[in-house]
């Protein structure tokens, strides 16, 4: 058995709706479902996103000093190589 729904209402730009309905003729599903999909796929999206966010901000930083440091010390590696 499939995962429990419920239906909403919603306002749509009209030509957003011509758009859909027009998909739907063509792609020989029903609007419902198109809609369904796009709303599962952006929540997917933007969960994944937020994680990513999160994930950054939980990371490690230096701070603006430091990566000029570090920036220092690789160039003055690299220079010391080429000669």
């Amino acid at each position: 058995m499939g995962e429990e729904t419920t239906a909403i209402a919603f306002r749509i730009p009209t030509d957003d709706l011509a758009y859909l309905q027009a998909w739907a003729q063509t792609s020989e599903r029903p609007v419902d479902e198109l809609l369904s999909e796009a709303v599962e796929r952006y929540i997917r999206w933007r969960r994944e996103f937020i994680a990513a966010i999160e994930e950054g901000l939980a990371a490690p930083t230096v701070s603006h000093e430091e990566m000029l440091a570090i920036r220092a010390e690789q160039k003055r590696r690299y220079f010391e190589s080429r000669s």
